[in-house]
């Protein structure tokens, strides 16, 4: 049986935290042009990641979740019935380096739309930058809309408190590799250093 969350504290919850995070811009990727959900979280975790670092710090996720983007995808549609799409969410932070929050808000469908394409099929390095060919720009229809109340409700009004194959909400956030941390490694290191001035190496 499906629950109607319409009116379920957790619903009413979710819409209204989404409500309060002030987004900036509402995207949709079309039905017929939205890629499997895995692929659309992988190109919008690295759309996250390289504007972090273009705009923010190298170490982005440092800095507290107020002073970073925030993008969160709601899936819609069925993928069998040739209905899914996705309707994305974002607020931009202030910019640390390069240009204004203004120009960053103003400048941000551009930069989204070129490195939406140019990550299709990609690997999860950054990419050069250069002009995306005209027949690949009109393959995957992408609409920007700036993110009022209205549009940010609508976009989270039909996700569900149980899981449901058409209704799907993700807050991306890039991965943070953790390197192999060794606490001994200073220990390790004197006492080599010993062996090597008895053996006479230094």
């Amino acid at each position: 049986m499906t629950v109607d969350c319409s009116t379920t504290p957790y619903k009413k919850a979710f819409v209204q935290f989404q409500q309060d995070q002030n987004y900036d811009w509402s995207i949709t990727i079309g039905i017929g042009a939205c890629p499997p959900d895995d692929e659309v979280l992988r190109r919008l975790t690295m759309i996250d990641a390289i504007l972090s670092k273009k705009y923010l710090v190298a170490r982005y996720h440092k800095l507290p979740s107020e002073a970073r983007f925030l993008i969160g995808v709601a899936f819609e549609g069925e993928r069998s019935g040739g209905s899914r799409h996705a309707h994305i969410l974002v607020r931009i932070p202030n910019p640390m380096k390069k240009c204004t929050r203004t120009a960053l808000v103003d400048s941000f469908p551009s930069e989204f739309e070129y490195l939406w394409y140019k990550l299709n099929g990609a690997s999860d390095s950054i990419p050069r930058l250069w002009p995306v060919p005209n027949k690949i720009r009109k393959s995957v229809p992408i609409e920007f809309c700036k993110a009022e109340v209205a549009r940010t409700i609508y976009t989270v009004k039909r996700v569900q408190s149980v899981e449901e194959a058409w209704s799907r909400f993700e807050i991306v956030r890039p991965s943070q590799r953790k390197t192999c941390l060794n606490k001994n490694l200073s220990v390790v290191q004197n006492r080599d250093r010993q062996k090597r001035a008895a053996l006479g190496w230094t």
